[in-house]
Formats: structure tokens, sequence, C-alpha cells
């Protein structure tokens, strides 16, 4: 073999040679890029799963938010609002307490008007304030006495019998009003008068009321409205 075709077969060679090493980096190359471009799918994918928590996170504060911004407007508005109706409530129970006894002295008797008025109505009595001049311990039980303007109104539950030592009422129907219903009640409804003392006493099965009035003449109001426990 001549020289020369030593030298073109070493040529051709070195030429398959790098044909070879040519092919395989090639292939090389695409395997590490198709890795590559797998991994960054990856972590778009974990990158958006945090976005669609954030999103979910968004959406839950603001339907929260929606809900309960109302709610509590809604419990702000109630809590101002209740102060005020309890106010008013107790304003207007203030009111009515006061009108009843007006000018009380320590005794409780408020001042009594001169002029005459029709008997209370039952909403007038619910709202007139109690009195009674008698010392607590020596007070009959279930019994009460209330005053609205010039009118007294004197009452007692229980198993009662009757009446009797009644003085200085007046005229029935005019002065005063009675109801006596035997084993349940007594009720008296009577217009105090300056310089007038009354006497009542209601009998009942466990123990009796008595009732003492009066009003001296000089006085610019009762001095004694007291009910007491009636001796036997």
């Amino acid at each position: 073999m001549s020289r020369l075709h030593c030298v073109a077969i070493g040529v051709v060679a070195l030429a398959l040679g790098a044909c070879e090493s040519g092919g395989d980096a090639p292939k090389t190359t695409s395997g590490a890029s198709k890795t590559a471009s797998v991994k960054p799918s990856a972590s778009t994918k974990a990158s958006a799963t945090p976005t669609a928590t954030a999103t979910a996170s968004a959406t839950t504060t603001a339907t929260a938010g929606e809900t309960a911004s109302p709610t509590v407007s809604a419990t702000v508005s109630a809590a101002a609002s209740a102060p005020a109706t309890a106010s008013a409530a107790t304003t207007a129970s203030a009111a009515a307490t006061g009108s009843a006894t007006a000018g009380a002295d320590a005794s409780g008797i408020p001042d009594i008007p001169a002029e005459k008025s029709n008997p209370p109505s039952m909403d007038e009595w619910n709202k007139a304030a109690e009195i009674n001049t008698q010392d607590a311990n020596s007070r009959p039980h279930d019994c009460h006495m209330k005053i609205m303007r010039e009118w007294l109104k004197v009452h007692c539950d229980g198993k009662v019998t009757g009446v009797k030592d009644m003085d200085g009422f007046g005229n029935e129907n005019d002065s005063y009003f009675q109801m006596v219903k035997p084993g349940l009640m007594a009720d008296f409804v009577v217009r105090m008068r300056k310089g007038v003392s009354m006497k009542l006493r209601i009998l009942r099965e466990d123990q009796d009321a008595f009732l003492f009035f009066n009003w001296p003449g000089k006085e610019p109001k009762p001095t004694n409205i007291a009910l007491g426990i009636g001796k036997r």
C-alpha cells in the first residue's frame, strides 16, 4: 500500500471518529435539556400551588370580611340603641314615680293637691308610690297602701271576713269606693281631706289590718297614714 493510501485511510478514520463523537454529544445535550425542561415544569407547578392557595385565602378573607362586617355593624348598632332604650325607659319610670311622690317628706307622704279630681285609673294605681307610716315590724302581711293625687288606696289580700270600725270616710261613691270579696280581698279608695281623721279595720281569719289616717287642719299634708296589725 502506498503512503498516499495510508494517509487517506487515516483521514477517513479521523472523520468517522469525529462524527461519532458529535452524534453522542447532541444526544446527551438533548437528554439534559429534556431533564432541565421537566424540572422547571415541576417548579412551575409548585409555584402555582401557593398562588392558588393565596387566591383561596384572599377569597376566604374577603368572604369572611363581607359576612362579619354586617354582623359587627348590627351588634354595635344594637348595643348603641340598647342604652338609649334603657335610658328612655328609666326616665319614663322615674318621671311617673316622681309625679306620684312630688314633695314627699321624710315620712314619704307627698304633697296633696287642694283641687278635687276623679279617682285614679288602674294604670295610674300601678304607677303610684306605696305609703305606710307604720313601723315596718308592725305592718300586716299581704296588705299595701298607695297614694295618687288626693286619693288613698288601701288593699289587703287573704281570707277576708268583713270590715268594721269604719269612720270619717264620707259618702260612698263620692268620697270613697269599696270592694270586699269575702275569703279573697278588701279594697278601699278614699279621698284624703284636710282636717279629717279616718279609721278602718279589715277583718281576716289569721290577722286583721287597722287603718289610721290623720290630717290636722293646720298642717299642709297628712301626718299619719298608717296601716298596722289590728289587735283582737
